[in-house]
């Protein structure tokens, strides 16, 4: 009783701060947004189940949206409502799914708070005025945010030890976070370090590494030197670089190979799964991890579906989707069918159990194709489209130094989430603190390319 006491005295003090925010500051309420959605995991930590903060972070995304949308002139230009036809069709899809399938209901709303949510944040965000000196505050808060996971992974490494569970202050759960959380930084990182050169950034590249490692994900030094690839041909490209094998671009190859194989020594002898000692500090076989990632990867056991990789899992899914009427196969099963709530203790086993799928068909676009069908992916899908082929048009004009390196890297981070969103997982789209950072950023990118932040 008290533990709950505690946590609505909480939610109140945050409610009435935010409201008192809001009147004196757009800028105060947006972090105050940013420090709840990385402080789930410091909540969980204390015993306060992650429902409380989630809820609270959503009632103040409600807040200052109706705020915005219904106490004040809304002032904009034409992208004040970027996509919004995508995520309206996506929401009728999604409401129409969950009428003609009836999944539980509790988890229907579960599903509309995850997806839909950070669209409200999104089209807020695009209605508001910003000050340069306001964005320059919030910027400098949520850097803050994420250098403060850095600290967070050492104190795990040495209290816990290497573990999925406990990503930084963002949450207990979700071990995936570990994966993109740091690619999400390192996105912007490495695109600083091609233009200055500056070593601190090689240091912050490890430190955001350093949390993937300790979070013993695989996928790591699988996806990191992709990433490098990627920011290299596309800083090269949008610099206006006249060849892309000049002597700047060969220390770029050397710095990727140099960092890969960094990753890959310190990811083999921290990750236990990975060295044939099967513990920490255990010796560097290359073989041998080769050899585990392969057959984590690849292998196919059709006959123990929860064996099912990502490999295989979209084949799979796309066989079960095909045996089902042609409407649950255009939009779905139920939106809400498959989300993780303690009011649907069901579906953590609902892909193995009834779906004959397991763990691999739990990629973000698999995770959509079951709930919504394919026309629910698809909307979904193309609003990311449209807003990378919005944001790689601006990153292709004359802009200041400081925001071409920005939209730069929010390219490669957008391409990175579509990468994630394909392949590995859907922690990004169900974690505040990176897909609500992800759309403040787009926003700012937008505005600014249309003129429309007040000059302070």
């Amino acid at each position: 009783m008290s533990l709950t006491f505690i946590t609505f005295t909480a939610a109140l003090l945050v409610y009435a701060n935010f409201i008192l925010m809001l009147h004196r500051s757009n800028a105060a309420g947006i972090m105050l947004i940013f420090a709840v959605a990385f402080s789930v995991g410091l909540f969980q930590f204390a015993g306060v189940p992650a429902i409380f903060p989630k809820l609270v972070l959503e009632s103040l995304i409600g807040i200052f949206f109706f705020r915005v949308w219904f106490f004040k002139e809304i002032k904009g230009d034409n992208d004040q409502l970027f996509g919004f036809g995508f995520v309206i069709a996506l929401l009728l899809i999604s409401v129409g799914s969950f009428m003609g399938n009836s999944p539980p209901f509790w988890g229907f709303i579960y599903f509309l708070r995850i997806v839909f949510i950070p669209f409200l944040f999104f089209y807020t965000l695009l209605n508001i005025h910003l000050s340069d000196k306001e964005i320059e505050r919030i910027n400098k808060f949520l850097v803050f945010l994420f250098m403060l996971q850095i600290p967070a992974a050492i104190l795990k490494f040495f209290t816990i030890g290497p573990a999925e569970d406990y990503i930084g202050t963002i949450g207990i759960e979700s071990g995936s976070l570990s994966v993109f959380m740091p690619l999400f930084a390192i996105s912007f990182l490495v695109i600083q370090y091609f233009n200055t050169r500056h070593s601190k950034y090689i240091w912050l590249m490890l430190g955001f590494l350093f949390i993937a490692i300790v979070g013993i994900k695989r996928a790591i030094f699988i996806y990191f030197p992709f990433l490098l690839i990627l920011a290299h041909f596309l800083y090269a490209k949008l610099m206006n670089q006249e060849k892309f094998f000049n002597p700047k671009s060969i220390k770029n190859l050397f710095l990727i190979i140099g960092l890969s194989i960094v990753v890959f020594y310190a990811a083999v002898r921290i990750i236990p799964s990975l060295n044939p000692d099967d513990k920490v500090g255990g010796r560097f076989d290359p073989y041998f991890a080769w050899n585990y990632t392969q057959n984590y990867i690849i292998k196919e056991d059709i006959e123990n579906p929860e064996h099912a990789n990502r490999l295989n899992a979209p084949l799979m899914t796309y066989q079960m989707m095909k045996s089902q009427h042609m409407s649950r196969f255009l939009i779905g099963l139920g939106a809400g069918r498959l989300v993780h709530s303690r009011f649907v203790p069901e579906s953590r086993k609902l892909l193995l159990n009834k779906y004959g799928l397991g763990y691999g068909a739990r990629t973000g676009i698999l995770w959509f194709f079951i709930q919504t069908g394919l026309l629910g992916a698809t909307f979904f899908v193309l609003f990311y489209f449209a807003l990378l082929k919005k944001i790689y048009t601006i990153a292709k004009k004359n802009l200041a130094i400081k925001d071409k390196l920005m939209t730069i890297g929010f390219t490669v981070v957008t391409l990175s989430l579509l990468l994630d969103f394909f392949t590995y997982s859907n922690a990004f789209i169900q974690n505040g603190a990176l897909i609500l950072p992800y759309f403040y950023i787009a926003v700012i990118i937008l505005k600014k390319n249309n003129s429309l932040v007040i000059k302070g």
